[in-house]
């Protein structure tokens, strides 16, 4: 899980790394140095958005 400081950064390496990562705001999940299964992917995209949500109740 990687945090950048700018949506720009953040939609550059979630990009770059295309069906193996995961952007939400400013946080990317890269799947390739894990090699998660594609069929756990959406279990953490789903804890992901919950933490974010937690963090920040406005969004």
């Amino acid at each position: 899980m990687l945090s950048f400081k700018d949506e720009a950064a953040a939609v550059k390496y979630a990009d770059a790394g295309k069906d193996n990562a995961h952007r939400n705001g400013l946080v990317v999940l890269s799947y390739t140095a894990a090699r998660t299964p594609e069929a756990e992917r959406p279990k953490y995209q789903a804890e992901l958005a919950k933490l974010l949500a937690d963090d920040h109740p406005n969004m």
